[in-house]
This record gives structure tokens, sequence and C-alpha cells, in this order.
């Protein structure tokens, strides 16, 4: 893979940032509102430099408040409880490791322990709990929150449910007798969890981050994992030199989706001398390029099952501008008194294997809908044609160097996902 910087470059995991801003921005350190930090003995506390004098009180009291203090994160846009874990092991490991009863590194799974949530699910504004040590340092005079309350009648052996959390440092409570009940009963309270679709609008957040600075429509963030997240996520892998592929993007486990941020092509791609149009049919997109630079990123609507667009590597060998129909060419094929969303008229159609090619249509959806042509917007279309510089041309043309451009088409559409 070859990889250069883009030119205007989103950071789309910059904590506290919007995800769409264009300007790299260094993430703070979480430890960033903290005003103390601790010594390697704990009892010391070493003062800030522009703190205020403190209040007199025992170093007992002072290391507890200002580890409850250094013990605090807020969520903020594009966060995953694995980056959080990976900064606090990067940067703040000394404050957090001080009061935590864990080995080093501390792992995204005891903080979701300690926070009693799922480790899937955080949201914006959340205040977690990053120190390991069973005591509530976001409420310091309230015990921690436990997802089970056990009303019993006898002494019962331990049990493991799902839904049961057991802290090893958190006292058990007494049980409540009752006569009401002969038997032992579970309450169990869920776990906190964030809004549905928060972990799909870090995504689509993301996408759009990466994808917009090369023309290509934003997404709506609204949590709907649909076809055109599905199309935005696997065009924002295939040019950050991820694995091209429409599954589903884990907000847990695919940390390379939100850390990759450089451009990175394949090479057959970011080698290529002139103009390549890079086409990976998974993703049904278009990434035109030239010389190794993106130049834009077109949503396209490829082969439909049955008629699936072909892998190729070619030049385009045949321009139909069809002027006397408004470009409207009608294909032989699958002829159609108008276009529509079944198939239909070709605006503009430009050649490059056989009978299939790029063309302009009224409907794009994200996902194949062609009998084998790569379909983009008309106004992609036109921009298409004006970049390889065929935009002046009024009649059927044969002449490849008026329109010198290569077409790459990789992979195939994986119709069961």
């Amino acid at each position: 893979m070859r990889r250069y910087v883009a030119p205007v470059l989103a950071a789309g995991l910059v904590f506290g940032a919007t995800a769409c801003e264009t300007t790299e921005t260094a993430a703070p350190a979480i430890d960033e509102v903290a005003t103390t930090t601790l010594a390697e003995n704990p009892e010391d506390v070493i003062a800030s430099p522009d703190q205020e004098e403190p209040a007199v009180t025992s170093p007992a009291s002072t290391v507890a408040e200002s580890a409850v203090e250094q013990c605090v994160y807020t969520v903020t846009d594009g966060d995953l409880l694995s980056t959080i874990a990976n900064r606090i092991n990067a940067q703040d490991k000394d404050i957090v490791l001080a009061k935590s009863e864990v080995a080093n590194p501390v792992s995204f799974e005891a903080i979701a322990l300690e926070n009693a949530i799922d480790a899937e699910y955080i949201f914006i504004g959340q205040q977690l709990d990053i120190c390991v040590d069973g005591f509530n340092d976001i409420n310091p005079d309230q015990a921690l929150p436990t997802t089970t309350t056990t009303t019993t009648t006898t002494t019962l052996a331990p049990e493991t449910t799902a839904a049961t959390i057991v802290l090893e440092s958190q006292p058990e409570e007494e049980p409540i007798a009752t006569t009401t009940v002969p038997e032992a009963t579970t309450t169990t309270t869920p776990a906190p969890e964030a809004e549905p679709g928060v972990g799909v609008e870090s995504i689509q957040s993301h996408s759009n981050s990466v994808l917009s600075q090369f023309g290509f429509p934003e997404l709506r963030i609204d949590g709907d994992y649909g076809d055109f997240t599905r199309q935005a996520a696997c065009l924002t892998r295939a040019v950050t030199g991820q694995e091209v592929t429409r599954v589903e993007v884990s907000v847990v486990d695919d940390v390379q989706f939100f850390t990759s941020t450089d451009i990175s092509l394949p090479d057959k791609v970011a080698d290529h001398a002139g103009k390549i149009l890079y086409s990976p049919i998974e993703c049904q997109g278009i990434i035109a390029v030239e010389s190794g630079q993106i130049a834009r990123i077109l949503p396209t609507s490829t082969g439909e099952q049955g008629h699936e667009t072909r892998e190729f590597d070619k030049m385009a060998y045949l321009l139909r501008p069809s002027l006397d129909n408004d470009g409207w060419h009608n294909s032989s094929t699958f002829p159609a008194a108008e276009d529509n969303p079944l198939n239909g008229n070709m605006y503009k159609p430009l050649y490059f294997d056989g009978g299939q090619a790029i063309h302009g249509a009224n409907n794009v959806p994200a996902e194949p809908k062609s009998k084998g042509c790569l379909r983009l917007k008309l106004s992609d279309h036109d921009w298409l044609l004006d970049w390889v510089g065929a935009s002046d041309l009024t009649e059927e043309s044969y002449e490849g160097s008026r329109f010198p451009v290569r077409l790459l088409t990789t992979g195939e559409f994986e119709f069961n996902i």
C-alpha cells in the first residue's frame, strides 16, 4: 500500500472535538482538569504551580480528593472504551494505576466492570470511573452501581447469571428478610446503555470526516446502519488501507477503522501515472485518482445479481454523448422508452469493456441495480467527463486519446450481507 496524508484531513478520533473538524487537534490528556498529581508515595501531594492555596487538610484526605478528580473521565464524540484504555496506559497510567487494583495495563473490560456497563455502548457526556479500585470515584459518598439486588430468606449457594457483575472489593449487602416470598428472588437492573444507534453515529461521523473532503455526499447522522452507511464505511476502509468489506463495523473491536486516517491506495492505483478510476465493487463507489492523488469519490450502483459488473482493468474506448436526445442513449440490449429505476436509458455512456460502461442515471441506489454498467448521478457523470477532457465532444467517438482514463474494477458484491 502507498500512503499519503490528504491535504485536508479530519481527525476522526480527536477527543473533545467534533468529528467533522477539518484541522488536526492534539488530544488533551485525561488529567487536564486535575489540579494535583500523585508522587511515588500516595500519601504525598504535589500542587500545580498555578493552583490556589489548598485548604488545610490531612494528607490522607488530600490524596483521596485528588484521586477522585483524576479518576473521572467524560466521554466525548468518537470515544471507545478501548481507545480510552489505550490513552490511560499511554499517558496517565502512573496516576490511574496508583489507585487501581489491577496490573498494568488497564483494560477496557476492567473499566466496563468498574462502571457496571456494557462495553459496547457508551455515550457522549457519560462520566466514567477509570480507576479500577471498587470505589465510586464519581460520587464518593455512594456505592458503585451493581446490576443485581437479592431478596432472600435463606443462605444460598453462589450462582452466576449473565446479568450479574460482582466486584470483589464491593462489600456484600446483608440479605433482607421477608415473609411474603417463600424462596429467593432476584431482581436484575440492566447496566446503563447509550441511546440506540450511538455507536453507529460514531461510524457515520468518522466516514464523513474521511470521505467528504473528496466530494462524497455526507451521511445523515441517524444511527441507522443501512445501505448508505455500509457503502460509506466500506469506501472509508478502501481508501485508508483496510480490508474492503461491507461487513458492519464493530465499535468495540474495529479500532483500526477509527484510527486509520492517512490515505492509502492499492499500489496498482497509486502508481498509475495518469488518470484512473478505481471501483471496489463490494463498496459501490468509484474513486477518481490522478497521479496517486484522489480527485473525487463518487457513489455508484453496479450490476445486479445475474448481470454482475465484471472485474477488468481497461482504458475507455467509446463515448456516446447522444446530444440529439439531451445526452440519453437508449440501450440496444435493454431498451426502454425512458430512464427508470429498473434500467432505462444511459446518460452519455463511456465504454470500457464491451457493453459495460460508466453512465449517468436518475436512480443510483447504494446497491447493485444496473444491468452490468456502473451508474453515476447525472452531476457526477458530467464532472467525470469534464475531468477526462471529453465534455466538449458532440459526436460518438472511438478515439480513446480524447478521453484517456483507465477503469479498474475489483472484487464482487456480497448479496447476502
